[in-house]
């Protein structure tokens, strides 16, 4: 079979990696995203949560 997937709840640890993400080409083009997001919005945002 294939590889196991595990769905977790977000964490602030999950916020670089994240960014990173958020940084590759791949991922700006497939999501019309901008790579100019800050580190610090993606980790306010996840203490945003509830």
């Amino acid at each position: 079979m294939g590889e196991e997937i595990k769905i977790r709840l977000i964490h602030i640890n999950d916020a670089r990696d994240i960014h990173e993400m958020h940084r590759q080409d791949s991922i700006i083009q497939q999501t019309m995203a901008l790579s100019s997001g800050r580190l610090k919005d993606i980790e306010d945002y996840i203490e945003g949560l509830t």
